[in-house]
């Protein structure tokens, strides 16, 4: 366990403490750290050295060569580059690389809580490199040899599309037209009981290729991949940054001559069921948010094989990660920010959502430093994710971020601006409610911080109400429209509906419910 937690960081220091944690999982005896000095003098008779002792922790020196997990991920990055031009070199790469997997990532102690994480991210690029195996494989005529494990493979993968289009093809290509159509009515049976969706856009085209047999499906000694693998409108030009929910492009969206962000989600994200069922929901919802402090709409989404993608407009000043500074901000400057992104918050919070992974690298800035939050809704379909955010996880994360702007340093709970900014300690009680441990004792809702922060430094106090028109009244009839999360507080009546059925339940054979999609027929009774 030692080992392989030091293998999981490579030339990285590890922790005595995290160390620890690793081996015992909170129970660790009071002889713990002597033993695991004993544990490492013993790895270094084993390993002939290689392990030192640096600072309160330790260090395992390897070289990139030396370690499978980073030779593998070098083979998966050359043979990813060399799909588009060149499949038989990419074949070569992506079968080097899986060559290297014995068993699960780290073995027997991959579901241990020290390593699963990354255990996961192991597994997930080991199914990716499949994926491009098969489709080099495909794509250099070898597309009846892989229907088999295709088969097998989509099996145990039910949702992840692009399998299923890679066995769609090869089916075509081996002369198979009916079976090629029986695993899309097989696919499109799964994802309608299971999650309540049709196949992807791109699925439904190659199912009337394959229906009209469309000779561009036709094997050439080129190959062609079954799924135009470049954003459908968009043309990627360079990659601005890698973020937490997959990698952000500059694009051109040549219909109407305008530069875009387009965000291809990572494909751990994009393959889970939770995500596959609640994107387009989650995504058509946002779309439909407004709010000056918001990046601005998003234009376009969508979901395919490859993953899924969201555009938005390109932010023109960077992203507020990029440029903090080691040193803090002034007092003004972090006031300006906590007044934009709170007011950004209630408007999100008064319409049904919550952030939930508020920090710099999600506030976005223009050319003259006015802040904008960005990844609304995305936070929802993160896999694993089991934590319900409140609003007022929103309002703590704020609070952090304005600590950590003030200071010039990461800030966590306990962190007293006063120690690190003296001229600043009158703030120490507004943080410290702020950040209390006690989440009932915090700030609820983002205009008591942003009030709070103004009253404490002297400026100009916001009203405290909800940011809409005196009087302004709404009508909460929707017609045969569908209601949204955002309108529960319009809706009434479920309970005693669900009472009534039960009771008709008891008494008949058949009960039908009846109403718009989307209007919790399903979750409100079954």
């Amino acid at each position: 366990m030692v080992l392989a937690v030091l293998l999981s960081n490579p030339n990285e220091v590890t922790s005595q403490d995290k160390l620890i944690e690793s081996v015992w999982a909170g129970h660790e005896p009071e002889s713990a750290k002597q033993t695991l000095h004993s544990y490492v003098s013993n790895l270094r008779k084993e390993l002939g050295g290689g392990i030192d002792r640096e600072g309160t922790g330790y260090v395992v020196h390897v070289d990139d060569d030396n370690l499978d997990s980073t030779r593998f991920e070098t083979l998966v990055g050359r043979a990813r580059g060399a799909l588009a031009t060149s499949p038989a070199t990419a074949l070569g790469f992506a079968t080097e690389a899986l060559a290297l997997w014995h068993g699960p990532a780290f073995g027997d102690l991959g579901g241990e809580p020290a390593l699963t994480t990354e255990a996961m991210r192991l597994e997930e690029l080991r199914l990716s490199t499949i994926e491009i195996r098969v489709e080099a494989d495909i794509a250099v005529g070898n597309h009846s040899a892989v229907i088999q494990e295709l088969e097998a493979l989509t099996t145990e993968h039910p949702f992840r599309e692009r399998l299923w289009a890679f066995l769609m093809l090869s089916l075509y290509r081996s002369g198979r037209q009916a079976d090629a159509l029986r695993s899309y009515r097989e696919l499109r049976g799964i994802l309608g009981e299971e999650l309540g969706i049709e196949p992807s856009a791109e699925l439904q085209s190659l199912e009337e290729q394959i229906l009209t047999q469309d000779p561009a499906l036709d094997y050439t000694t080129s190959g062609s991949p079954p799924v135009d693998r470049a954003a459908r409108g968009y043309e990627l030009r360079e990659k601005i940054r890698e973020t937490q929910f997959g990698d952000l492009f500059r694009a051109f969206q040549g219909s109407v001559g305008r530069e875009v962000a387009v965000l291809k989600l990572g494909e751990a994200m994009t393959a889970n069921p939770n995500f596959v069922r609640r994107f387009e929901s989650e995504m058509r919802s946002a779309s439909e948010l407004e709010h000056p402090h918001l990046i601005p709409s998003i234009y376009d989404f969508w979901r395919d094989p490859d993953g899924a993608y969201l555009v938005t407009a390109l932010p023109r000043g960077g992203v507020l990660r990029e440029v903090l500074a080691d040193e803090p901000w002034n007092l003004s400057s972090v006031v300006r920010l906590v007044d934009q992104i709170s007011s950004a918050l209630s408007y999100l919070h008064r319409n049904g959502f919550v952030h939930g992974s508020l920090g710099s690298e999600c506030i976005l800035l223009d050319d003259e430093s006015n802040s904008y939050l960005s990844n609304v809704g995305l936070s929802a379909l993160v896999p694993g994710e089991s934590y319900v955010h409140s609003p007022a996880d929103d309002v703590a994360a704020l609070a952090v971020l304005a600590l950590s702007l003030l200071t010039g340093s990461e800030a966590r709970p306990g962190t007293r601006i006063g120690e690190l900014r003296p001229d600043l300690a009158e703030l120490d009680f507004l943080f410290s409610r702020a950040l209390h441990d006690d989440p009932a004792s915090r700030f609820q809702k983002p205009e008591e911080l942003r009030r709070a922060l103004r009253q404490a430094t002297g400026a100009d106090v916001v009203p405290s109400g909800p940011e809409v028109p005196t009087g302004s009244r709404r009508n909460p009839y929707k017609g045969l429209r569908a209601f949204k999360e955002s309108e529960a507080e319009d809706f009434h009546g479920r309970d005693a509906l669900v009472e009534e059925l039960v009771e008709a339940l008891a008494l008949s054979r058949l009960v039908a419910v009846v109403g718009p999609s989307g209007s919790g027929k399903s979750s409100g009774f079954w």
